[in-house]
């Protein structure tokens, strides 16, 4: 972490309902985490400044399984920022200080009339003393594959909404994983679902446009299989042929 920035740090403990059938946290759970102490953190600071801030771009990486009932350290800062964005980034750890995901995201701040505009210049002073640095972006998204895509379609449902009255950001990483899910069950072989626990290993999602309660929404899902007993979904989500968001992850297979 660099040494100008201020940090912020949280406790959490592992829910029975945060994991999936394998017992480890989901990515959404984990998103929820991070989406929860980035508004503590940007409360604390007691700015009042009658803007907002939504999610252009997640992207974690996920490098140990955290089971039901895990005691969690969460620390955040603000990792750069540029005219409208700010970047943010995370350290989940383990009670034994291990590392269990790590990551970031791209906010954009939305000023008083809901439009992208320059944050307050407290905003930095507050989170940048020592000045700030600029954002570092992730990696391009590749092309799309030629062959056809598994279809998995959504209607978006008032449980999927945030205070902001659009889909949340972790209800994206539901409707994906479900839709991943789908994908792998009715793949040709080998059938990876049936090999053992399926393991989260990396997550890039890249919010387009917003999702509103009642729209119809379609996942497009692309698997490739990888060495290791590892595989990668490419997926985009659309409405009415539009793009709402898209999304690159990578799993692994393992026994349990």
């Amino acid at each position: 972490m660099p040494e100008n920035t201020v940090s912020f740090t949280k406790n959490y403990q592992v829910r029975y309902d945060e994991c999936s059938l394998y017992g480890f946290l989901t990515p959404a759970a984990a998103v929820r985490y991070l989406q929860d102490i980035a508004v503590l953190h940007y409360n604390s600071a007691n700015l009042n400044d009658g803007g907002n801030w939504i999610t252009r771009r997640t992207v974690i990486d996920f490098h140990t399984a955290v089971p039901a009932y895990a005691n969690l350290n969460l620390k955040t800062f603000v990792g750069g920022v540029s005219k409208v964005t700010s970047q943010r980034k995370y350290e989940l750890r383990l009670e034994t200080g291990e590392p269990a995901v790590t990551g970031y995201t791209v906010w954009v701040y939305l000023g008083p009339n809901g439009r992208p505009a320059r944050f307050p210049a407290n905003f930095v002073d507050y989170f940048w003393p020592g000045g700030p640095t600029p954002i570092v972006e992730g990696s391009e998204w590749p092309a799309w594959p030629g062959r056809p895509p598994a279809i998995y379609r959504h209607k978006v449902r008032f449980s999927d909404l945030d205070i902001q009255a659009h889909m949340n950001n972790a209800a994206y990483l539901d409707l994906l994983d479900n839709a991943g899910w789908e994908a792998q069950a009715e793949a040709p072989a080998p059938r990876l679902i049936e090999k053992g626990a399926l393991l989260p290993l990396h997550y890039d999602l890249e919010y387009l446009d917003y999702a509103l309660l009642g729209q119809e929404l379609e996942v497009r899902t692309w698997l490739e299989t990888l060495p290791n007993g590892e595989f990668e979904r490419l997926q985009q989500i659309s409405r009415e042929g539009r793009p709402v968001a898209r999304a690159r992850s990578r799993w692994q297979s393992c026994r349990k």
